[in-house]
């Protein structure tokens, strides 16, 4: 069994291992974008709110010092459709009804998750990528997983 005896040695044996095994660490942005596209299909499968979901990405934007492949978070925070910047929260009488913004939410998340405009009742909620299906592991174990 290894035992440090130096916290820093722990880092310097990990990437060596790494680098033993030919793989390469992915940086930190790289998994934060990876913890979007988590949060972005769990939105998609109803496992979160989508309004909370789509405030924990816009709070990644904000984090990552507004990466353009998430700068669509930015107008839907705002409750405004990200292309026609059309309110979203509001209805033509003045009524907050927040529908069309939990539509754009999720049509923002399946562009994140496939790459593609789908329209929301076109998406089959599947991942693409699988991860361990205990539900009482948290999102960063997962990610984890999905990493490494």
């Amino acid at each position: 069994m290894f035992t440090a005896q130096y916290e820093n040695e722990v880092s310097t044996y990990f990437f060596k291992s790494l680098d033993d095994l030919n793989w390469n660490c992915p940086s930190a942005e790289n998994c934060i974008l990876d913890y979007a596209k988590l949060i972005a299909q769990q939105i998609l499968d109803n496992e979160i709110d989508a309004i909370k979901g789509s405030d924990e990405i816009y709070a990644i934007y904000l984090h990552l010092d507004y990466p353009p492949e998430l700068a669509n978070w930015d107008s839907l925070d705002g409750g405004m459709h990200p292309e026609t910047y059309e309110d979203l929260v509001f209805n033509k009488s003045g009524i907050e009804d927040k529908h069309l913004l939990v539509e754009a939410i999720k049509e923002e998340a399946a562009k994140m998750i496939y790459g593609k405009k789908n329209t929301v009742h076109q998406i089959k909620a599947k991942p693409d990528f699988e991860f361990a299906e205990e539900k009482e592991k948290g999102l960063f174990s997962k990610l984890w997983k999905r990493i490494f």
